[in-house]
């Protein structure tokens, strides 16, 4: 499991904007991360905050190569607030460590 502090985790659902959020799902779709069923549940949400949580929990309890794939996908559709969250430092952090399991050094 993928575990972050709540005030990263609270900056990441206020710095997502609807349109980054559908890109977000559009591109983890793709890539196979989330299934159609997932994406349409998320989209579904009515609230801008609730669709980034549920992203968000979804991609916490998928592992390493979704945390990946979602600040990646970040990174290509919002670089600004990849960058304001200092996700790029962290990223790194966790992948030279080797370590796979333990994703608190995302969020």
């Amino acid at each position: 499991m993928w575990t972050q502090s709540a005030a990263d985790i609270t900056d990441l659902v206020k710095g997502l904007s609807d349109a980054t959020i559908s890109q977000l799902l559009d591109r983890l779709h793709e890539k196979g991360v989330i299934t159609e069923e997932e994406r349409e549940q998320i989209e579904n949400k009515k609230d801008r905050a609730d669709k980034a949580r549920e992203l968000i929990d979804r991609i916490c309890n998928t592992g390493h190569d979704a945390a990946s794939a979602l600040t990646t996908a970040l990174n290509e559709v919002d670089s600004f607030l990849f960058r304001n969250l200092n996700l790029r430092q962290k990223q790194e952090k966790m992948l030279s460590s080797g370590d796979c399991l333990n994703m608190k050094w995302l969020f």
